[in-house]
């Protein structure tokens, strides 16, 4: 499982996200112990998995994420998750979001209606 999701993940972050995405990640704590950058592609893998909730997105991470967090860093529990998404910025989030719809969109790879 370890080598699909590696392949998943290297895909999406190549095609959908912009250089330096998890760099613009801000939340609201005061010396974050897990990075914001973390959370948000903890959060990212999980949206990719669309797994329904924060525990089933901690377990899968204690188990596979540990390669692919950045180095230092261990898998964020669903009470950190919680927490840091809760203090996200969300204009950040919203140009993050807005980035990733514009590759989809190029990619053609869900069909959008103009109206």
């Amino acid at each position: 499982m370890r080598r699909w999701l590696r392949d998943l993940v290297r895909y999406a972050h190549q095609k959908l996200l912009p250089p330096g995405a998890w760099r613009q990640a801000r939340d609201g704590r005061k010396r974050p112990e897990i990075l914001p950058g973390t959370l948000w592609l903890t959060a990212w893998m999980g949206f990719l998995l669309q797994l329904p909730s924060w525990e089933q997105l901690e377990r899968l991470a204690r188990r596979h994420f540990r390669q692919l967090l950045p180095r230092g860093q261990r898998p964020p529990s669903a009470d950190a998750l919680r927490d840091g998404m809760d203090r996200v910025d969300l204009e950040a989030l919203e140009r993050l979001f807005i980035q990733v719809m514009k590759a989809i969109k190029a990619m053609k790879a869900v069909p959008f209606f103009e109206g």
